[in-house]
């Protein structure tokens, strides 16, 4: 079923026929349902990946699947199709009642199926409110369902994307994922099974230091193990560098601003400059010669480094002559590159990932 979307045209397939052709040879080997048809396979597929608007009017004329209690998803799909040929005038109640059936299934554990929950919610998040009421249904019958597989199956890719992608939804009073530490916690289950994702492990960095906490030179220091994992699996692109060093400077600037209104002390602000000086300087001089050795610059970074800022400028100028970052400013470049960190992402995985109501 998912893989019928790449039939689409607009994905270089070759088109819907594809797969009437498929439901033509294989449809009377499905047992699990009295009454599949062909007809009924093929409006399944074009209803459940919302393809060819033209082949979905025929077929559904044909088998009239929107009446079909067999098979929910697509009699909902149908009811929605029906509304907008309709010119949104038609019996909603039915309709209402079609999409209802398909959120009960969707309840039920032994029928649990992300993907067809997904492009359920997505099919209704367009139209009146009776359509949004519709989308909200099935949107949060979805996220309890993501849920529900998370017991069971804590590290499981659909949900946690899933739960991810709904992030801060809200609707009929509820919101998916408010707290930052619940959405911690699903980025460190994603890296435990995909450690190489390089976006996970900068958007894992974002969520230190603690919100609140003093911005001494420890705390400064929570996010760059986080970030120069991005790095090791970015292959140390200039891209992936020059985030991190902006993450340094950011850090630096919120230090200054709250030295001016005094919120920190002269001496925490030192000790945290002079803590950042020393890794600011050895990521420029990667991102230098990252970029003067034709390195990967799709982003455009490598303007940044020819013509650094003045704060840039400036705490490299102190870099270069502070004795702690000897090594970052004179060592051979090659020294400089990243390792590994083996990280346990355990310690952030809650007992329960489910958000108190």
């Amino acid at each position: 079923m998912i893989a019928a979307g790449n039939a689409s045209r607009m994905w270089g397939g070759p088109g819907v026929q594809v797969l009437k052709d498929m439901c033509d040879n294989y449809a009377d080997q499905i047992t699990e349902y009295d009454t599949y048809t062909a007809d009924i396979c093929f409006a399944e597929i074009l209803l459940s990946n919302n393809l060819d608007y033209d082949a979905m009017q025929s077929v559904v004329r044909r088998v009239d699947i929107g009446r079909n209690p067999e098979f929910p998803l697509a009699a909902a799909m149908a009811r929605h199709l029906e509304y907008h040929q309709r010119g949104n005038v038609y019996d909603f109640a039915s309709a209402k009642a079609a999409q209802m059936a398909y959120i009960r299934t969707l309840r039920n554990p032994s029928s649990l199926d992300l993907w067809l929950h997904k492009q359920f919610s997505r099919t209704f998040s367009r139209g009146d409110e009776r359509a949004k009421d519709a989308h909200d249904d099935a949107t949060f019958s979805m996220v309890d369902a993501a849920y529900a597989t998370l017991e069971r199956d804590p590290y499981n890719p659909t949900a946690i994307s899933l739960l991810q992608s709904y992030a801060g939804y809200q609707g009929d009073g509820h919101t998916i994922v408010p707290q930052a530490e619940y959405q911690r916690d699903l980025l460190a289950r994603q890296l435990m099974i995909q450690p190489y994702d390089t976006d996970a492990w900068t958007q894992m960095a974002g969520y230190f230091p603690r919100p609140g906490a003093a911005p001494d030179a420890d705390d400064m220091a929570l996010p760059d193990p986080f970030l120069e994992n991005a790095i090791v699996m970015d292959y140390h692109s200039a891209h992936s560098v020059m985030h991190a060093l902006e993450r340094k400077l950011f850090q630096v600037g919120t230090v200054d601003a709250l030295l001016e209104i005094d919120g920190i002390s002269n001496e925490v602000a030192q000790d945290a400059h002079a803590a950042a000086q020393c890794r600011i300087i050895r990521l420029h001089r990667l991102a230098e010669y990252i970029c003067d050795n034709g390195g990967d610059d799709e982003h455009g970074t490598c303007g940044y480094i020819t013509e650094p800022t003045q704060r840039l400028s400036s705490l490299l100028s102190a870099a270069s002559v502070n004795p702690a970052c000897d090594t970052q400013s004179n060592a051979a470049i090659m020294s400089l590159a990243f390792a590994y960190h083996d990280i346990d992402l355990n310690q952030y995985i809650l007992d329960d990932p489910r958000p108190a109501e």
